[in-house]
């Protein structure tokens, strides 16, 4: 006995291939992309720039002006960690940042337990007035001042991209706990007398 391949009578063939391209264009429309103004306002960016966050971090933490200038945008605005005037152009931050280590008399700066989150803004937040790609970041601070005295600090960071992939919004934040560890950096100076 030989097999005998199954061929559907032609009215039979003609109405499994409707159904099939009917569940096709349905299958197409359906995972077709949302429209622009159905899209939520937020979401997840690219890992690449966590990458470039804290590449940025550790050439800010270790002082190496010249690496970090290179992450950073002309037209930069700085928000120093205990607040105060934002600073703009990168010469002026690079310039700030140097004096927050001196008047603070840290010798070192290391972060830990870092966490980031690359967000995508799809319209122009308050913060800054800028749509796009910013990476929220969470750790811990471990300075080390010129007497030898340490402490350990909260730091939120907060950093937006241009189209170039630079840093032009960077700020820092050491916030308020139930030890008030800003008087810790707000005295610092007093301690080392």
């Amino acid at each position: 006995m030989t097999d005998i391949p199954f061929s559907p009578p032609g009215r039979l063939r003609t109405g499994l291939t409707k159904l099939v391209l009917f569940i096709a264009s349905v299958f197409l429309l359906y995972c077709q992309t949302i429209p622009q103004e159905q899209q939520d306002d937020l979401s997840i960016a690219s890992g690449d720039y966590v990458v470039l966050t804290q590449k940025a971090l550790s050439y800010q933490a270790d002082f190496d002006m010249q690496a970090w200038a290179g992450m950073l945008a002309d037209d930069v605005v700085f928000i120093p960690p205990e607040g105060g005037p934002a600073c703009q152009q990168k010469a002026a931050v690079l310039a700030s940042w140097s004096r927050w280590r001196q008047k603070k008399r840290i010798s070192v700066l290391r972060l830990t337990q870092l966490t980031h989150l690359p967000v995508l803004s799809r319209d122009q937040l308050p913060l800054t007035g800028k749509a796009g790609v910013y990476v929220i970041s969470y750790c811990l601070a471990d300075l080390q001042f010129t007497d030898g005295r340490t402490c350990r600090l909260s730091l939120h960071i907060c950093c937006h991209f241009d189209p170039q992939k630079r840093i032009d919004y960077y700020s820092l934040y050491f916030p308020a706990e139930v030890s008030d560890q800003t008087s810790v950096l707000s005295k610092a100076p007093e301690l080392l007398k």
